[in-house]
């Protein structure tokens, strides 16, 4: 659009510069003939249109080459602009397809003795590593649905990654304890959840900082189905430590809020 507009100046430029250049010749050979012939007097001019007068057009066309060229400098001077907003926005959408994005997601759960574990699975689905790291957590029985910007308290969990590379993915196993068949049915009661919110913090290849948040539930009837589970995994084994360590699938609420990236 810009450089049409750009391209209609200089034509109408263009055009009006020929028309200047035929009138200066036209004075010219006006100029020539009166030399010859002596000059008008003024007797002889009045009465005579304005429009006849070659030198009214030469004034007119020369301001309009120049208005035309102020038009034509406003133009390539938007271009400019223009060209300097799309190479800005081409390299800050070149930093959104190749940054890391790191995500927070549970996995399976575990229940041995009073102890409940859980899977937390931390995964890079950008293009580029994650470097700086860093990962906190805290358990909170809270009553459900959970409150908008509820405050989950100091986090209990703190660990730091240096890099994670694209595509790669590891899960870190966390413990809450405590958690009773008396427990859940006082949650169950008062109609409270055991949550969980995690926080990723980490660094991007091109030194900007980002956060991932992310919080779910698990109601009492799914850590009672977990608990009895466990327990008949556990009759299977030979030792029971080897219990400690074998996950199972657990299901799970995202809350409505305490989950966005930055």
């Amino acid at each position: 659009m810009l450089w049409g507009n750009r391209l209609r100046y200089t034509a109408l430029g263009a055009f009006f510069a020929a028309c200047s250049l035929l009138l200066s010749s036209s004075l010219d050979a006006q100029e020539k003939a009166t030399k010859a012939t002596g000059p008008t007097s003024e007797t002889e001019l009045i009465g005579v249109p304005w429009w006849t007068n070659p030198d009214w057009w030469q004034i007119i066309l020369t301001g309009l080459i120049a208005l035309f060229a102020a038009g034509a400098a406003g133009a390539a001077i938007k271009a400019a602009g223009v060209a300097e907003d799309t190479l800005e926005e081409t390299r800050d959408m070149a930093k959104r397809q190749l940054r890391a994005y790191l995500s927070l997601t549970p996995a399976r759960a575990n229940h041995h003795g009073e102890t409940f574990s859980i899977g937390i699975m931390q995964r890079n689905n950008g293009q580029t590593p994650a470097n700086n790291v860093q990962f906190s957590g805290v358990f909170a029985v809270l009553p459900h649905p959970l409150q908008t910007n509820r405050y989950f308290g100091e986090p209990q969990y703190c660990e730091g990654t240096n890099v994670i590379a694209p595509g790669h993915k590891f899960t870190v196993s966390l413990d809450y304890l405590h958690v009773r068949p008396e427990d859940l049915d006082e949650w169950r009661s008062t109609n409270q959840r055991l949550y969980f919110i995690g926080v990723l913090k980490y660094e991007d290849i091109y030194g900007e900082y980002h956060e991932t948040r992310a919080c779910w539930s698990y109601n009492p009837d799914e850590i009672t189905r977990i608990i009895y589970q466990c327990n008949v995994l556990r009759r299977k084994l030979s030792e029971d430590d080897q219990m400690r360590y074998q996950m199972i699938e657990a299901s799970f609420d995202y809350t409505s809020n305490h989950n966005d990236a930055t």
